[in-house]
């Protein structure tokens, strides 16, 4: 009876797998309203004429790069919960305003994060210093994505995408690779002596 659940949770754990494999190869689409001011000029230009326009914002999370994942994990560091505050019976309003400042503070960081995935490699910018290329990243360029998806996104779609997010980082293959780098091997390496 145990070999037959056994392999009822392997199986299961495969069909797990091959579906978050596709979901990565996939992917996640998705897309924002927003509006922009377009500038219209007459009159050889002395006449600016601006109107608002309605556009739509298209963006896609690939599976993340090793770069991608550490600046993430920098962000991911800073929630801050305080379990004792909330765990706290006697003071319930205590409590409830704690819980009410961590989603707002909380909230952006999600939105950040969710940025940080969608724009993914284009978040760095090669710059050439001291005769070869160095990267840096476009703070300006998340900056104006993470306002973008903190005005425009609704709490549950900020959820979905937070998790999107975390499906792309393609973990359990993560960490089975730093497994299978544990593991007891059958030779000890050569270590090169300084």
């Amino acid at each position: 009876m145990e070999e037959v659940n056994n392999n009822a949770e392997h199986i299961r754990h495969l069909q797990e797998r091959e579906e978050t494999n596709r979901v990565i190869q996939k992917g996640l689409d998705f897309s924002i309203r927003d509006q922009e001011i377009k500038v219209e000029k007459r009159w050889f230009g002395l006449v600016r004429k601006k109107t608002v326009v309605d556009v739509v914002r298209k963006f896609h999370i690939h599976e993340l790069t090793l770069a991608t994942l550490d600046r993430i994990s920098a962000e991911s560091i800073e929630f801050v919960l305080d379990n004792d505050m909330l765990t706290d019976t006697e003071n319930k309003d205590a409590a409830k305003r704690h819980v009410n400042g961590l989603v707002a503070r909380q909230t952006e960081r999600c939105a950040r994060i969710v940025a940080i995935a969608a724009l993914g490699e284009s978040l760095w910018k090669p710059e050439h210093r001291h005769g070869h290329t160095q990267w840096r990243e476009d703070t300006d360029t998340l900056n104006e994505t993470t306002a973008l998806f903190m005005r425009a996104l609704r709490p549950s779609a900020l959820h979905q995408l937070f998790n999107g997010g975390y499906a792309m980082a393609n973990l359990g293959d993560f960490l089975n690779a730093i497994r299978l780098m544990q593991t007891d091997r059958t030779m000890m390496p050569n270590r090169i002596a300084k």
